[in-house]
């Protein structure tokens, strides 16, 4: 069951029916979700960008600032579940940026003392950078009718996996399993529908409350 704030995605959805600024003329939607914890209480830290794949323009933006600890996939490996879906309908180019979920995500104990300030005033800064080349943009990006999806997808869920089972020592076993399943198959399969279900899994074990997956 979704929390109370997220049914329905009301704000993005009621912004892009009644945009402030025309969305012809935006350049993009940049949205911010879920920052300053690490992924899955993680001891390495990450933060997944979503959306260059619908835009050649911002792709390669975000690939003249990528670093080591920038993670980018296509956004249908998540699905609408955040305010990047109403600019998507609409064919705005956008970029979601989030360090993802952890233990406490929607929960009493997501508390201000958790957040790491220092690591997230550099990501802010790194996106503060993007915003600005994003601005200076001489014709304003396009939203493609197919999307490119970055190449290193697969590796970065592989990776993801393989930090998971090195540092989670209590790793349930059908996790274990299917992650070990998952990297194999993800060599072997380069469908969009693998990809998707192996992201899930990802998801439900960082927030099983909140998912049905298992």
């Amino acid at each position: 069951e979704p929390p109370p704030e997220e049914e329905g995605l009301v704000g993005s959805r009621y912004y892009s029916d009644h945009p402030l600024y025309p969305l012809d003329k935006t350049q993009a939607a940049i949205i911010l979700d879920t920052m300053g914890r690490t992924f899955i209480d993680l001891s390495t830290w990450t933060m997944f960008v979503l959306g260059a794949e619908n835009s050649p323009e911002l792709a390669q933006l975000v690939q003249k600032r990528s670093g080591s600890e920038m993670l980018v996939v296509g956004s249908d490996l998540i699905g609408p579940r955040s305010d990047f879906a109403a600019f998507a309908l609409k064919h705005v180019p956008y970029l979601f940026f989030s360090h993802a979920t952890h233990r406490d995500y929607h929960g009493p104990g997501d508390t201000p003392d958790r957040v790491n300030y220092t690591r997230l005033a550099q990501d802010a800064g790194l996106i503060e950078q993007i915003v600005e080349d994003i601005a200076r943009l001489q014709t304003p990006p396009q939203y493609l009718a197919q999307p490119v999806y970055p190449p290193e997808e697969t590796a970065s869920l592989k990776r993801e996996m393989e930090t998971i089972q090195k540092e989670y020592k209590d790793l349930p076993p059908a996790y274990r399993m299917m992650f070990e399943d998952f990297k194999t198959r993800l060599s072997a399969d380069n469908s969009r529908e693998v990809r998707r279900v192996a992201t899930s899994a990802l998801l439900a074990l960082a927030t099983p409350r909140f998912s049905s997956f298992m």
